[in-house]
């Protein structure tokens, strides 16, 4: 990449870069008025040399853009006033084709094409931010030799990743079927409902005295009582509403059809632990989990086809890769250490 060493990727939103190319096409065909008699004008060639972002303005080691309480001249004025010193020619930043296409690759080579715009509108000032720090002196500081050491490890643990991802969708279709024969049972999809009705209670003098025990005993209660009107087929929508209502929660809303997209390995094992138990059309019992109570509604379970197995299978083999990774490992965090602000004072004195 010309005229820029100091590269800091961002994670942001990524848009195919020869959609420019492509309306030009489509706006010179347009202005036509004679299409029969006149040719359309061909698509520019975009070959790996060509510029696909240009940054004016932006060079290595020029002084430093802005300092706090300065105001930066906008280009135009920059180029006005000195004509002879920052000309566009002589001060400029172009990633190429390839190279923007390469540095796309390294971040996701999974990226949807709409986002690569998207990348390329914001990629500008990613640089112009990083040449101002280099500028400063902020490269050579300790805070970015610790800060580059973590994104390094940040993207090896990406680029592995992708390269899981990669390595999942080699497998031949004898091999998906076979996976799919000895593992039929993560290839069930279930479609469910639920309600959830809070564990405690809101209370609108915060500093009244609260019966804890029994409040979640009434919400108890009221989570029977709506798996009660479940049975009997009431409405989803309306009875979360009332479950929130009884804990004197008047504002929250919560999604009650969780659609059919789950299975054994996207669903949380508690949650797992009821629904496989339940057939179509059945409500199970009120489940305690964290902070409230679940009622799950099996509405249906269906398996998914051969001929759809290979995406699924993907994800199955790298989730069971990425569980056998983690057992090789056993780490302990001192949670005392994190507990109060005085824990960290007293272990930086004692290192001293």
């Amino acid at each position: 990449m010309r005229c820029c060493q100091f590269v800091v990727i961002l994670f942001c939103s990524l848009g195919l870069a020869s959609l420019d190319a492509t309306a030009q096409g489509n706006q010179s065909g347009n202005g036509s008025d004679s299409r029969a008699s006149t040719q359309a004008a061909p698509e520019p060639l975009i070959t790996p040399d060509t510029p696909v972002i240009t940054m004016h303005g932006l060079c290595q080691n020029q002084p430093p853009l802005v300092h706090l309480g300065e105001t930066a001249a906008p280009y135009s004025d920059k180029t006005a006033a000195n004509p002879g010193v920052a000309s566009s020619s002589e001060c400029k930043t172009v990633v190429t084709r390839s190279e923007f296409e390469n540095l796309i690759n390294a971040i996701n080579p999974n990226v949807r094409a709409d986002k690569r715009l998207h990348f390329a509108e914001d990629y500008p000032e990613t640089l112009l931010y990083a040449e101002q720090a280099r500028q400063l002196g902020l490269d050579k500081t300790p805070e970015f030799q610790e800060l580059a050491k973590f994104r390094t490890l940040e993207a090896l643990s990406q680029l592995y990743k992708h390269y899981m991802q990669a390595k999942s969708a080699e497998v031949s279709d004898a091999e998906v079927e076979k996976f799919y024969k000895e593992n039929q049972d993560r290839f069930e999809l279930f479609a469910l409902k639920r309600v959830f009705v809070p564990k405690g209670k809101l209370h609108s003098d915060p500093h009244a005295a609260v019966d804890t025990a029994a409040d979640e005993a009434e919400m108890k209660k009221v989570a029977e009582k709506i798996r009660a009107e479940l049975l009997a087929g009431g409405d989803f929508d309306v009875l979360q509403d009332k479950a929130y209502k009884a804990a004197g929660d008047n504002e929250s809303v919560l999604e009650t059809d969780l659609g059919n997209k789950w299975n054994r390995d996207n669903l949380p094992p508690g949650y797992l632990k009821v629904v496989s138990k339940l057939q179509p059309g059945q409500v199970a019992d009120p489940v305690l989990f964290g902070d409230g109570w679940y009622i799950f509604k099996l509405i249906s379970k269906q398996l998914t086809p051969l001929s759809e197995a290979r995406a699924p299978m993907q994800v199955f083999t790298i989730n069971d890769l990425v569980k056998s990774l983690k057992k090789t490992i056993n780490s302990d965090v001192n949670r005392a250490y994190f507990q109060t602000g005085a824990s960290k004072v007293d272990a930086m004195q004692g290192s001293r």
